[in-house]
């Protein structure tokens, strides 16, 4: 799908492609809403409601010739939740946007860290798994932790279980099982782990993924 911005325009006119963008995009949506609301929010709040109406209209908006889309699209998400907050006599909990590249560096690291952890953990939930679930999934010996990997590695390399995956908020044990050669039995003992690093990786948290990456090793 769109890539860089290519094809956006395309995918808000066609509705059922609008849909499944929507859908692909859900965790940027969800922590652009995040850094503006400064804590948890989920899809029953107005923040979630106004960063979606915002995502589609960057796309109703974007011109492809002008850089990033994601770069608009957090612009317009974030223009829009500060007129809410404006509009309802209520504030904001983080600096405006433009305050941003004014912060030291080692703040904005941990802020932005901070937000990442938020938005995994609203992923996260969907799955029924707690962040605090996590250290007693995780594997400790070095060849259950290959094995781990190689099963993350195929399940981001196949669409049909990713797509399974997101679709029944459960593992295609047997079929990740077959595919990546790893037993049923690690798969089951490790779920929660798998998931929350197969999502991680997925959805490209800058520093996140840095603490991830430890398992390839």
């Amino acid at each position: 799908m769109a890539d860089k911005g290519n094809g956006i325009n395309e995918i808000a006119a066609d509705p059922a492609l609008l849909q499944q963008y929507i859908v692909q995009q859900e965790p940027f949506i969800l922590s652009c809403a995040i850094k503006c609301a400064g804590g948890y929010i989920s899809k029953s709040d107005d923040e979630w409601s106004i960063a979606l109406e915002g995502f589609v209209k960057a796309m109703n908006l974007y011109d492809e010739n002008r850089g990033d889309f994601k770069s608009f699209a957090g612009v317009v998400i974030h223009n829009m939740l500060m007129d809410y907050y404006r509009q309802h006599n209520r504030t904001s909990v983080i600096l405006p946007i433009e305050a941003i590249d004014e912060m030291p560096e080692s703040y904005g690291e941990q802020a932005e860290i901070s937000l990442e952890i938020q938005c995994l953990e609203t992923i996260l939930k969907s799955y029924d798994i707690k962040f605090e679930d996590l250290p007693s999934s995780s594997p400790k010996a070095k060849k259950t932790k290959k094995a781990c990997a190689q099963a993350i590695r195929v399940l981001l390399d196949n669409k049909e279980l990713t797509d399974a995956l997101k679709e029944k908020k459960q593992l295609p044990m047997g079929r990740l099982s077959g595919q990546s050669g790893v037993s049923t039995k690690i798969l089951d003992r490790h779920r929660k782990y798998i998931i929350a690093v197969a999502e991680l990786m997925e959805n490209e948290f800058e520093y996140l993924a840095e603490y991830a990456k430890a398992i390839w090793r």
